[in-house]
């Protein structure tokens, strides 16, 4: 289970660059940041060592949220808007999650998690599907528990002051566990660019970072519930 060290270092950072898009990101999930833009499934029981363990639900939590217009509208008029998108996001960004790492049924499909991403980006995200999901990790695992998901979201409204980008920072912890025992921390950070289509909000770039590393050897009486 635990990754080879070539394998760790191939999946530390992949990143997908939209034509068209010049994007610098500085947010932090738990303070401060700033941004600057140029330019235009069902819950079903896992068995490991012998028990039954339901699958967990990921529940991000969103630590900040920040409006940024290119209207002159002082960004605090637009908390609500900003609010409204931001939960949206946060949607896609659990769904993402939650079908690529927690959940035993969609570890390592693509199609999983395909319509969470515009078609521009579709491609590039299906070849980095070992970095975006548990990926080659889904062979051997058997259980993920989520330690920890943080969001912090800044909305970028338009003229009429209404959302039409964000950009999510993001940092989720996990440990995964296989049935002999064997455990791996896992550990994904970075930012995720989405757009609104319609009510829906879609990924069309990103840069994440996976830092996952053996964890300790536990029993299957100790990786119970």
């Amino acid at each position: 289970m635990t990754p080879s060290r070539a394998a760790a270092r191939r999946s530390r950072t992949r990143r997908l660059v939209v034509p068209l898009i010049a994007l610098v990101l500085a947010i932090g999930v738990g303070g401060a940041g700033a941004l600057w833009l140029r330019g235009g499934g069902a819950i079903v029981p896992t068995v490991v060592g012998g028990e039954r363990r339901e699958t967990p639900t990921l529940t991000f939590e969103v630590r900040k949220v920040e409006a940024q217009p290119i209207s002159r509208t002082d960004p605090q008029r637009l908390g609500g808007e900003a609010e409204a998108a931001a939960d949206r996001v946060r949607q896609t960004l659990e769904a993402l999650y939650q079908r690529g790492f927690v959940d035993p049924e969609t570890w390592g499909r693509f199609d999983a998690i395909a319509e969470l991403f515009d078609p521009l980006a579709r491609e590039q995200a299906e070849l980095d599907l070992d970095v975006l999901t548990l990926g080659a990790t889904a062979e051997t695992t058997g259980f993920v528990e989520p330690r920890s998901g943080r969001l912090a979201i800044v909305v970028l409204t338009d003229a009429k002051d209404r959302a039409i980008q964000a950009i999510a920072g993001v940092r989720f912890r996990a440990l995964a566990e296989a049935s002999d025992g064997t455990t791996v921390r896992l550990a994904s950070s970075g930012s995720f660019f989405l757009h609104r289509v319609d009510d829906a909000w879609r990924i069309i770039a990103y840069r994440i970072d996976r830092d996952d590393r053996p964890g300790a050897t536990t029993s299957p009486a100790e990786a119970s519930p």
